[in-house]
């Protein structure tokens, strides 16, 4: 089973109660199953980012350091980093 760290970021650090989770999701999933599966024990986590069964559309993923536009697409191995990024807004 391959183990997957995931970092919130920003206002997510609160929702999911800290900065980095680790995961452990079955071969040939997808980030947004990893997603999920942290967000499945962390329910605030899960209203800030999951919409019906997929991602917000205003939260950005980036696997490894580099940005997944289909989250649900994107099959994760075994050490791979996926970093969660609210909106940001300011002005």
């Amino acid at each position: 089973m391959p183990r997957v760290k995931i970092v919130t970021l920003a206002t997510l650090y609160t929702a999911a109660g800290g900065f980095e989770h680790t995961v452990s999701v079955p071969e040939g999933a997808s980030a947004l199953d990893a997603i999920r599966r942290l967000a499945s024990a962390r329910p605030a986590l899960a209203r800030e980012v999951l919409e019906g069964e997929g991602l917000r559309s205003d939260i950005r993923v980036l696997v490894n350091g580099r940005p997944v536009e289909s989250p649900s697409s994107y099959r994760v191995r075994d050490g791979d980093v996926i970093h969660l990024i609210p909106p940001a807004g300011g002005g």
